[in-house]
């Protein structure tokens, strides 16, 4: 399985769930962060899929834009164009911003 990062806390958020399926299938974890960020991310990380052929590709999505309301830029690209079971995770309460990240949640309940 192959899990794509962009080291954001909200692509993070899919590791517990990629752990959690390849432990049930007795499968590898491996991780892809590319960087520097190349200029067309999809390309890059098709290009490495189809090297490394993983049974199934995860990752995190933010789901940003009105044609891609329910999948991210990459995310659809990958669904569309890949030929490699993705699965894609959405989190909600996580900010995808490093600045995000950084700030104290205004908003949000102490926990």
């Amino acid at each position: 399985m192959l899990v794509l990062l962009d080291g954001s806390e909200a692509s993070g958020a899919i590791i517990p769930h990629a752990a959690w399926l390849a432990h049930a299938f007795d499968a590898e974890i491996d991780y892809l962060r590319l960087m520097p960020p190349p200029e067309n991310p999809s390309a890059a990380i098709l290009e490495y899929i189809a090297r490394t052929k993983p049974d199934v590709v995860a990752l995190a999505t933010h789901g940003r834009g009105f044609t891609r309301l329910f999948l991210g830029g990459i995310a659809d690209d990958l669904v569309r164009t890949g030929d490699r079971p993705i699965l894609v995770f959405r989190p909600h309460d996580i900010p995808w911003t490093k600045e995000a990240n950084l700030e104290p949640a205004a908003n949000q309940p102490a926990r």
